[in-house]
């Protein structure tokens, strides 16, 4: 916002944006401009926009001062803050008085807001145990709690669980009979308030899981997860923990729990085989039954350590390369895929090319296609076309040869056939060549060639993204690299 008003330079042309935005976007306050700046911006926002406005002498947003900060009761302090943020909440806010959103204009940095959270965990513990940023998380309209939380978190507050006031409410409960079922319920509730809304706090997601004494103890705060939040991801946890954190944030939640025996995603172990307990070994027999089990071939130990490093939650990069560098030859590749079929037919259907392509990035099976390549495999083959078949009841002639291969005779490919065909092969198979996606697109020379282009792509490729080359550029890049290809275009 601050960007754009800072690019109209003067009266005029703020009368032909208002204009403009009356045209464009006359369902978005009624395509007004000022009205749609002061509904969305807070009122220190405004007093910004105000002032670069004002740099370019224009003089049409006016920023009042709001009627509590300017009657005679003088400064506003945190205790003010306070009662005002209490009474918000409560839905007890009087005529003349502040609102949740004024209150917090108040506050200047993150020290003042800390203050306020104090006075008003010990003016009102009745109110969510004394928890303000609880309070009005549960109680502020939304639009008024995202302009305070914007306002709080611009002076270096947040609006996190208040984990004073949790504590203190836990040990009064314990105190008082109610057991070590308190806590867990305490945990699975601060699990839910650093999970849910926008963004994650991880620190308290660790701080909580860190809590957690023992297995039996973990199994209650899933119940607890369960019993109080069952809107939230059906009310599993570890659904949740699954959701919202990434693969590095999950693993040290992992290492967390292991330390008190837990396994956060426990794997399901096969049954160990019947004991025949008829059968009675000696010393002969049991020299006779360990040479008579077959060792685990090379290719089956290859195709179970990928199935170990690509199963469960992440995958492990390196132990994937380290597994296929043992590979020798295109021999064993295809014994460790028929391994893989018939050790791990319940993931990816057995598949392991298709176990690879789900759980790598372009980048890593690049990695992997290159560690192949070194032993003569290819990870993804592709299929040649077969030759066009001969006719053999054709006799040739030394004049039909000259005549069949003249340049007159053979049409040329065209430009712009020659950039469609480009673009499919940077495209097509697994990965996409971006540099060579550019290269072709470089070559186009103006937009009816760039048309051009498009009809080739869809008469020649009609298979591959139904032939619109602009949906496959879509599809294939990332938006920074599609970004790249409109820059390109846009110079012809």
């Amino acid at each position: 916002v601050y960007r754009n008003l800072a690019r109209i330079k003067g009266p005029f042309e703020w009368e032909d944006v208002s204009s403009a935005f009356m045209t464009s976007h006359e369902h978005f306050h009624d395509g007004l401009l000022l009205k749609a700046l002061k509904a969305e911006m807070a009122r220190r926002e405004l007093r910004k926009c105000e002032a670069i406005l004002r740099r370019n002498g224009i003089e049409v947003l006016r920023v009042p001062e709001s009627e509590a900060s300017s009657s005679s009761s003088g400064e506003v302090t945190p205790a003010l803050v306070a009662d005002d943020l209490h009474r918000a909440v409560t839905g007890s806010t009087e005529t003349g008085k502040r609102t949740a959103v004024e209150a917090v204009e108040h506050v200047k940095n993150k020290s003042e807001w800390e203050e306020v959270r104090e006075v008003f965990r010990e003016g009102h513990p009745e109110c969510y145990n004394g928890d303000v940023a609880a309070a009005m998380k549960a109680e502020l309209p939304l639009a008024d709690l995202l302009r305070c939380e914007r306002m709080i978190t611009d002076v270096g507050g947040d609006l996190k669980r208040d984990p004073s006031s949790v504590a203190q409410r836990e040990a009064a409960m314990v105190s008082s009979g109610e057991g070590r079922s308190v806590v867990v319920t305490g945990i699975a509730d601060a699990l839910y308030e650093a999970m849910e809304g926008f963004g994650t706090d991880e620190d308290a997601v660790y701080r909580n899981l860190a809590r957690v004494r023992d297995a039996g103890e973990w199994d209650a705060v899933k119940e607890a997860f369960l019993m109080g939040h069952a809107d939230f991801h059906d009310g599993d946890v570890v659904a949740a923990l699954k959701s919202d954190m990434t693969k590095k944030e999950l693993a040290k939640c992992e290492d967390i729990l292991r330390r008190v025996g837990v396994e956060l995603f426990p794997r399901i172990e096969e049954a160990p085989p019947a004991v025949d307990d008829t059968k009675v070994e000696t010393p002969a027999t049991l020299r006779l039954s360990a040479a008579s089990v077959p060792r685990k071939s090379l290719a089956e130990s290859i195709a179970d350590g990928l199935y170990e490093a690509m199963r469960g939650f992440g995958t492990d990069e390196d132990a994937v390369y380290r597994n296929l560098a043992r590979v020798r030859d295109a021999e064993e590749w295809d014994a460790v895929k028929e391994a893989f079929l018939m050790g791990h037919a319940n993931f990816h259907d057995g598949d392991v090319v298709a176990a690879l392509k789900s759980d790598m990035t372009k980048k890593e099976l690049a990695k992997c296609e290159d560690i192949l390549r070194r032993v003569g495999v290819e990870l993804f083959p592709r299929i040649e076309e077969a030759p066009p078949a001969v006719d053999d009841t054709k006799v040739e002639t030394p004049a039909t040869l000259r005549l069949e291969v003249s340049a007159a005779s053979v049409p040329r490919k065209s430009l712009a056939e020659g950039i469609a065909d480009g673009l499919y092969e940077a495209m097509r198979g697994f990965g996409t060549d971006e540099d060579a996606v550019y290269r072709n697109l470089a070559l186009v020379r103006s937009a009816d060639n760039w048309k051009e282009v498009t009809e080739a792509f869809g008469m020649r490729h009609a298979g591959f993204h139904d032939g619109y080359v602009v949906a496959a550029l879509m599809t294939e890049m990332t938006n920074r690299e599609f970004a790249k290809c409109e820059d390109i275009l846009r110079r012809v």
